[in-house]
């Protein structure tokens, strides 16, 4: 099927952007992928929430900070994955990056995953299996918060759309 994205490989995507269609960012299934996010925190603020969340609690996955400590949530069809940093964001500007080595060989298959903080690798594991097709038909991405539908349930018992507390500068997706 044919996307906005065309041979791209790489998207950069800022605050305020919001229900954006899969169609319409760049595909991270069944493919080795990463997002780097810029993100600044202010001292003596602990950061939280939702830095970019694609589609809903049917599948999805999520990038945010939970009580401090940098998170990546892979949900598929309501199986999460779970991947938490060992250690937590610092005041100041910091590069988050999570990526995905998919093991290839066909659609839905599993992949090796990676957490690092400003190049220092501080969680990861194993996904058994991805979501082979679509996340959601009507549940785009999200810059900064997660709406409608949250793809963990974390968020809907938080603030309004589980907006991040810090400053987020740039998130680059990448296949």
């Amino acid at each position: 099927r044919p996307t906005m994205m065309g041979d791209r490989t790489q998207l950069d995507l800022y605050p305020g952007a919001w229900d954006l269609v899969e169609d319409s960012i760049i595909s991270i299934k069944n493919v080795s992928s990463s997002v780097l996010a810029r993100v600044s925190v202010d001292e003596g603020t602990q950061a939280d929430g939702v830095i970019i969340a694609q589609g809903s609690r049917f599948g999805g996955w999520s990038f945010y900070v939970e009580g401090g400590y940098p998170t990546y949530t892979y949900n598929n069809l309501g199986e999460l994955a779970t991947f938490k940093s060992s250690k937590p964001l610092g005041a100041g500007n910091s590069d988050i990056r999570f990526e995905i080595d998919y093991d290839g060989g066909g659609v839905g298959k599993g992949a090796t995953t990676t957490l690092t903080i400003n190049g220092e690798r501080v969680a990861g594991g194993r996904l058994e299996k991805t979501v082979p097709a679509r996340f959601s038909i009507d549940e785009g991405a999200d810059i900064g918060m997660d709406r409608g539908s949250p793809v963990i349930q974390r968020q809907l018992n938080d603030r309004r759309f589980s907006p991040f507390n810090g400053t987020i500068n740039k998130v680059t997706l990448e296949i």
